[in-house]
C-alpha cells in the first residue's frame, strides 16, 4: 500500500486512470433548493464542491479534497473510492475549457472514453453538467474579474489535492475503504461480489478463452441493484445460515465467502465441481465464480417472481393485504410482520428452489407455520425468527416450532412434507387457544390469515408507517 499526496490535476493526468464495472452509478442529485441570489439551482455536493473551489480560488490556498483510493492491476488504476469528486472534477474541467475554447488539462484518456450504460447514470451526469454551466455564468455575473482559466490551471489543477492511497490487491483496496469510510456511503457487500466475480470473469478469459459480455453483466446489475441487495440480504443468506444451523444476521462484508463459489484458481488446480444438471442452481450448493454468480442471481430473482405471482393466484388477499402491505414497504423496518413475511418468502424460496413446483396445499401449510409465531408472541424480532426457522423451542413461549429448512432439505419428494408437517397439529400457544375458541383444524389457516390481515390493518401509512405490536 502506498499513501502519497497529489494534485486534482496529477490525478486526472494519471495514466489510464480508469472507473470500474462494478462502481456505483454516478448520483449525486440535485435538490430543489433555490438559492435566491443566483441562476443556478443547488445541488448537494456537486454544489458544495463548486463553492469550494471558488473559496480556494479568491483565498489562494492549498485545499484537501479528502482521500481517493486506487487499485494497481496491472492495466489500469482503477478508482475504488473517489468516483464522484473526480466526475465531478473532470466535468468541471471539460465546461470550462468548452466556455474559453480550448484544453487546459490532459485529463487522461481512458477516463474519458469511460462508456455510461445506464439511464439513471446518464441523466445524473447530465444534470451535473448543466448545474456546472449555471455555476459557471454565476461566477462570470458575479465577478467579472474571474478568470476562468486561472481557476482551472491554477486552482484546480495546482492547489486542489488528494490522498491517494494505491494497493495492489482489490480485497486490500475495500477493507482500506471501509475501515475510511466515517462519512460516507456505507460499504455494500454486494458491491464487492461484483468485483470480485467480474475479476473472476477477466481471470476465465485469459485462462479458459471464455468471452462473455461483461458490460451487459454491469448494466443489468445496476437495473436491478436493490432487489439484489435484497435478495441475499432477506433470502440467500438467512436461508443458507439456517440449513448451516446456525442464527442469521445482518449482512455485511465479513459474509461474502458464502457467496465466492469455486474460484477460477482452484479450477486450474484440478478442483473440477460439475453440476448433473446445466444451469441449475440450489442454495447452498456450489457453483463457479464468474459468469455462474450472475446467473445465478438472475435465476433467484426471476423465482421469486415467480413466487410472488403463484402466492397472488393462490390467495389474493394474503398477496395484497399481507406482503404488498408489509413486505414490500420500504418504510417498515424491524417490524414483528416484516419478519413474519420474509420468513414465509424464505420458506418458499427453498421448497421451490429444491422441488421446481409450488401447490397450493405447500403454501397454506407454511403460511401458518411462518405466521403462527407472530400470532403466539406478542412481539418477533431478528433472535425469536432465529429460533423459530431453527426449531429450537424458547422456554415453552410458543409450541409450534419447526426445524422447516431442515424439514425441507430432507425432503426427497416435493409431497414429503407432509411426513413433517401435520396440518391438523395443535396449535395451542400461549396467547390463542384454539380448541377452547371452538376453531376447527380445517379453518386454521383462514383463522390466522384474517388474524394476520388485521394486524396489517394497524399499519398506518402516510408519511411514516409504524406497526403497532
Amino acid at each position: 500500500m502506498n499513501e502519497q499526496i497529489l494534485t486534482v490535476g496529477q490525478v486526472l493526468e494519471y495514466e489510464n486512470l480508469n472507473i470500474p464495472l462494478y462502481q456505483r452509478n454516478y448520483e449525486w442529485k440535485s435538490s430543489s433548493h433555490t438559492n435566491d441570489n443566483s441562476d443556478y439551482t443547488k445541488n448537494l455536493l456537486v454544489d458544495k464542491l463548486l463553492d469550494d473551489i471558488y473559496k480556494v480560488y479568491k483565498e489562494n490556498k492549498i485545499y484537501r479534497l479528502g482521500t481517493i483510493i486506487l487499485h494497481n492491476n496491472n492495466e489500469s488504476m482503477d478508482i475504488v473510492d473517489g468516483k464522484q469528486r473526480i466526475v465531478t472534477l473532470t466535468l468541471l474541467v471539460k465546461c470550462i475549457e468548452s466556455e474559453i475554447g480550448h484544453n487546459l488539462i490532459s485529463v487522461c484518456n481512458s477516463l474519458l472514453e469511460t462508456k455510461v450504460y445506464s439511464n439513471i447514470e446518464k441523466a445524473n451526469i447530465n444534470s451535473s453538467i448543466n448545474n456546472i454551466k449555471r455555476w459557471i455564468r454565476f461566477i462570470k455575473n458575479k465577478n467579472r474579474s474571474a478568470d476562468l482559466e486561472k481557476i482551472v490551471v491554477d486552482t484546480i489543477k495546482n492547489k486542489l489535492q488528494f490522498l491517494v492511497i494505491t494497493v495492489n490487491d482489490l480485497d486490500e483496496a475495500f477493507q482500506v475503504f471501509d475501515s475510511r469510510n466515517t462519512t460516507g456511503k456505507p460499504l455494500n457487500p454486494i458491491d464487492i461480489l461484483k468485483a470480485f466475480h467480474i475479476g473472476e470473469i477477466e481471470k476465465q478469459n485469459r485462462s479458459f478463452q471464455l468471452h462473455p459480455n461483461i458490460d451487459n453483466i454491469s448494466n443489468n446489475w445496476n437495473k436491478h441493484e436493490s432487489e439484489i441487495n435484497d435478495l441475499f440480504s432477506k433470502y440467500l443468506f438467512p436461508i443458507m445460515k439456517w440449513l448451516n444451523k446456525e442464527n442469521y444476521e445482518k449482512f455485511d462484508i465479513n459474509h461474502i465467502d458464502y457467496f465466492k463459489g469455486i474460484t477460477c484458481d482452484l479450477r486450474k488446480n484440478g478442483y473440477n465441481y460439475v453440476r448433473t444438471l446445466r444451469n441449475h442452481f440450489e442454495i447452498g450448493v456450489p457453483y463457479y465464480s464468474g459468469t455462474e454468480f450472475f446467473d445465478m442471481i438472475n435465476n433467484y430473482l426471476k423465482k421469486l417472481d415467480e413466487i410472488r405471482k403463484k402466492v397472488s393466484k393462490f390467495d389474493k388477499k394474503l398477496y395484497n393485504d399481507i406482503l404488498e402491505k408489509v413486505l414490500y414497504n420500504k418504510n417498515l423496518s424491524n417490524d414483528g410482520l416484516k419478519y413474519s413475511c420474509e420468513l414465509f418468502m424464505c420458506a418458499l424460496l427453498y421448497y421451490y428452489d429444491r422441488f421446481n413446483m409450488l401447490e397450493d396445499y405447500v403454501m397454506r401449510k407454511i403460511f401458518c407455520w411462518a405466521f403462527m409465531l407472530k400470532i403466539d408472541l406478542k412481539q418477533v424480532n431478528m433472535s425469536s425468527i432465529n429460533k423459530y426457522a431453527l426449531g429450537i423451542r424458547a422456554e415453552s413461549r410458543y409450541k409450534y416450532e419447526i426445524p422447516m429448512f431442515d424439514v425441507i432439505k430432507k425432503c426427497v419428494y416435493a409431497d414429503d412434507i407432509n411426513k413433517y408437517f401435520d396440518e391438523t397439529v395443535d396449535f395451542e400457544g400461549k396467547r390463542i387457544d384454539f380448541e377452547s375458541e371452538g376453531i376447527e383444524y380445517d379453518n386454521i389457516y383462514e383463522y390466522i390469515l384474517n388474524e394476520i390481515i388485521e394486524k396489517c390493518k394497524k399499519i398506518e401509512c402516510g408519511g411514516n408507517c409504524e406497526s403497532k405490536r
